[in-house]
């Protein structure tokens, strides 16, 4: 059986994400845009955990950013947020003032998104980092719906009167 791991994942993504979108990972200045190097808990089921905000320039980066989640997990505040837009709930970790890590994915009731977290806590400290780099396509936007324009809510149904109607 697997256990849960860091994965460094490496994408394609810089021109996929709306601009002010602060559901994606944070590119850095280092990475010039050009791709976007992160890391990734997943667990022993290969589902994400977690993942970092920022982007960082190397696998080196973000081995340190590992290391310093994992020194300061004792200090690092969660924040769990629905989303007005979809009525999903995602989770944060700020560490010193900075956010750090998001869900990976958002969630439809707010136990899942807790029971993610608890997750996400219990296995930073022990969770091994891989060798090498994982790669992915381009990324769709993470939110369903969030690609696609709003649809107009449907019209409330009207009772006919009048001549004709039954």
């Amino acid at each position: 059986m697997n256990h849960p791991r860091f994965l460094f994942v490496l994408r394609p993504d810089a021109d996929t994400a709306p601009p002010g979108d602060r559901s994606l990972p944070e590119r850095s200045a280092a990475t010039g845009g050009a791709v976007s190097l992160v890391w990734r808990l997943v667990g022993p089921n290969n589902r994400g955990l977690g993942q970092s905000w920022r982007s960082h320039p190397d696998q080196e980066a973000c081995r340190a950013a590992v290391r310093g989640l994992r020194e300061g997990l004792t200090r690092a505040r969660p924040l769990i947020a629905i989303t007005e837009s979809s009525g999903l709930w995602t989770w944060r970790l700020d560490l010193d003032g900075e956010r750090v890590a998001v869900s990976v994915r958002p969630y439809q009731r707010q136990r899942e998104c807790h029971y993610s977290l608890e997750n996400f806590f219990r296995s930073v400290p022990h969770a091994p980092m891989a060798a090498g780099l994982v790669s992915t396509p381009a990324r769709r936007l993470p939110y369903p719906g969030a690609d696609r324009p709003s649809r107009p809510a449907p019209a409330s149904p009207t009772r006919a009167t009048g001549a004709g109607t039954r």
